[in-house]
């Protein structure tokens, strides 16, 4: 850690769709990996999953914090043809790029121009939504923040877990509006209150069948005499 401590830990990384809040990857990687050595690869997990699913749609861009930004990085993206809005960290001295090669200037500068676009705050606001809900539903509230699983390959099996269940709560609410379990005690609630008004409709349809059957009950009875 900064502080010069050791903390036992592995690094999550979600990648997930701005359009339709699904994570469509799952990264795990040890925890003193920095964040622009596995970008990349978690950019290219979510594009072969994506085209795995049957989806119409291309991964298009990369949108992060200014964590991952870095001129190889943006370089990598413009090859696979992402565009990446990645704002720069911030430098009291002014970066120059005068020993770059022509094709990662072109990228930066792109990068650069594009985080600072409409387009690109509106992308990042909604990084920050839905990328950071993602870790608050997996993390704190689903409870995968701590582990007591060991090595790589079975944390990552099991926090792969904990991200596929959030997805049917996500589609429940792209679709009928409720998802989570608070949402459904919402949902029984009113269901209890729709079916009471269901009782109280039939009831009042069975005295209104009684009082109509009782005069030809009586009429019929009256000619059979």
């Amino acid at each position: 850690m900064k502080d010069g401590t050791t903390r036992m830990a592995y690094k999550a990384e979600h990648a997930v769709d701005l359009d339709t809040d699904i994570v469509v990857a799952v990264n795990v990687q040890p925890g003193n990996a920095p964040d622009t050595a596995t970008v990349i690869d978690t950019a290219i997990d979510a594009a072969v999953n994506v085209e795995k699913a049957g989806g119409e749609n291309e991964v298009q861009a990369i949108v992060a914090d200014k964590g991952y930004h870095s001129t190889k990085v943006v370089t990598l993206a413009a090859e696979l043809g992402m565009r990446a809005y990645i704002p720069e960290r911030a430098s009291p001295k002014l970066r120059r790029r005068t020993d770059k090669d022509l094709a990662e200037k072109r990228a930066v500068y792109a990068a650069r121009k594009r985080t600072q676009s409409k387009r690109g705050k509106q992308l990042s606001r909604l990084r920050s939504e839905l990328t950071e809900r993602s870790f608050a539903h997996v993390c704190d509230t689903g409870g995968a923040r701590r582990t007591w699983r060991r090595g790589l390959a079975s944390v990552a099996e099991r926090h792969l877990m904990m991200v596929a269940g959030r997805i049917p709560s996500t589609i429940m609410r792209a679709i009928i509006g409720i998802g989570g379990r608070g949402s459904l005690q919402g949902l029984r609630a009113l269901l209890q209150t729709a079916w009471t008004h269901v009782e109280r409709l039939l009831s009042t349809l069975d005295r209104l069948a009684a009082a109509l059957v009782a005069p030809m009950a009586e009429r019929s009875r009256a000619i059979g005499g």
